[in-house]
């Protein structure tokens, strides 16, 4: 009996260890638009692979020679990001296989058509015109949520915002593909804050991606070196004031001189203005009083901290309606949360335009 019950244990000890070493799939999620380098050696490009149910994302860099179609070349990043993925401390501690799994879809295994099939684009209809005073935030967790969300919300959204929160998820591929093959606008907004020549090259390196805001932080330093690193492209710098999730306290634990909040904004929105900023980020609270500044014409002024009436205020502490702000001097309002987080996106986007339109 107990030689039986023995064998039994080492039955399933072995099946167990059988299971282990089998081979697990690496599904291909998304693959970025691929990007020259500047010395025109290499590609570079985003991949998300789906294991056990997570999303992972690799930078993965392949030589410039290397050439076919967009499907073949798909194909041959997703398998340097598999090899990457192997390369993992916890895969090489296990003794999983990992093989490349690519689902039987037209925009990853066919010669794709120019909208890769997603509902987002739709280049055989004319488009409609979008309200770029509402921008989007793409606070997801990477490139793979961020062009779920962009799907439902299709073209009723014409700009988008990607953060810091998505930087390792995917962000700046996806950021490429909506603007690229999708045609929106697109806002990074990284709040750089670094010396001169180090935000100078980070500005420089960004502005290859051919995007249309960037933020930095309103220190005129800060401001003059990213005007420095965009040479000429028409990527607008915003400078960061005082965030909109801080009031006085707040300045106050971090040893910020004395004086109302928005004293402070006004004197960081006048330097930063004066530094050469392209416009600020405020918020609406702030709008008016920014707007009334005479270095503020004809710059842009950007407000997050935008709730619609009755919205969960999350950590957001100097709020305003859509309307209220774009009244009191915002050319475009920040909204995130209110419609991520909505049951229907799409609905809860097309509530604010409407609201906007009504201001117009």
């Amino acid at each position: 009996m107990l030689s039986e019950r023995a064998g039994q244990k080492m039955n399933i000890l072995s099946a167990g260890k059988r299971l282990l070493r089998r081979n697990h799939a690496a599904t291909l999620r998304y693959v970025s638009p691929m990007l020259l380098s500047a010395d025109m050696k290499t590609l570079h490009a985003d991949v998300t692979l789906e294991l056990y149910g997570q999303f992972k994302t690799f930078a993965v860099t392949l030589p410039a020679h290397i050439s076919g179609e967009r499907w073949h070349m798909r194909r041959l990043f997703a398998e340097a990001a598999v090899d990457l993925l192997r390369a993992l401390p916890e895969m090489q501690a296990s003794s999983h296989k990992i093989t490349l799994k690519i689902p039987d879809d037209p925009s990853l295994d066919a010669s794709p058509p120019d909208c890769h099939n997603r509902p987002v684009c739709q280049p055989e209809e004319t488009a409609m015109p979008t309200d770029d005073r509402l921008i989007v935030a793409l606070d997801v967790p990477n490139a793979v949520a961020g062009l779920e969300l962009a799907e439902k919300l299709g073209d009723s959204v014409g700009f988008y915002k990607i953060g810091l929160g998505m930087l390792t998820g995917g962000g700046l591929g996806l950021a490429n593909e909506l603007k690229q093959e999708h045609g929106k606008r697109i806002f990074l907004d990284m709040k750089l804050f670094d010396i001169g020549a180090t935000v100078e090259a980070a500005v420089r390196g960004l502005s290859q991606f051919d995007l249309d805001f960037l933020t930095v932080h309103g220190d005129p330093h800060v401001v003059r070196a990213a005007k420095e690193g965009t040479a000429g492209k028409p990527m607008k710098i915003l400078a960061v004031t005082v965030l909109t999730s801080l009031d006085r306290a707040d300045l106050d634990a971090a040893l910020i001189k004395p004086g109302s909040v928005q004293d402070i904004v006004l004197e960081r929105a006048s330097q930063a203005l004066d530094a050469g900023a392209d416009g600020l980020i405020a918020s609406p609270q702030e709008a008016a009083l920014i707007r009334a500044l005479p270095q503020a014409k004809g710059r842009l002024i950007v407000t997050p901290g935008v709730r619609p009436a009755g919205a969960d205020l999350g950590d957001q502490k100097r709020i305003a309606t859509p309307a209220a702000a774009i009244a009191d001097g915002a050319d475009h309002i920040v909204v995130g949360r209110p419609i991520w987080k909505a049951t229907d996106p799409r609905a809860a986007a097309q509530a604010i335009l409407a609201e906007l339109s009504k201001s117009a």
